[in-house]
């Protein structure tokens, strides 16, 4: 998750700082550093900035789809072996099933 640090945080998107009184959403880390809309990610903003952004559809799509995440590495099929399968992993996997492609 984001570390914000009110009045000295800035605004991913309009780079203006993030204030006390303002309505401020944040995101956890969720896109691998290549991707375009990267340095979104595990970052905070302004909710109106998000709420006008266009790249929203996108990122909310993203957020769910969770690309940085491999169903097929060892790392998740040890913790699933260890652990069962947990239900956030499963609402990911079921979004993905659902949701193969962007469609803006």
């Amino acid at each position: 998750m984001a570390l914000i640090i009110t009045d000295s945080t800035i605004c991913s998107i309009c780079n203006q700082t993030l204030k006390h009184k303002d309505s401020i959403i944040s995101w956890t880390a969720f896109l691998p550093q290549k991707h375009h809309l990267w340095k979104f990610s595990d970052s905070g903003m302004h909710k109106n900035c998000f709420e006008e952004w266009e790249y929203k559809s996108e990122f909310i799509y993203l957020s769910k789809y969770q690309p940085h995440l491999d169903f097929e590495s060892e790392d998740i099929k040890e913790m699933i072996k260890k652990h069962g399968y947990p239900n956030w992993l499963k609402q990911i996997k079921k979004f993905r099933q659902d949701n193969p492609k962007f469609i803006p």
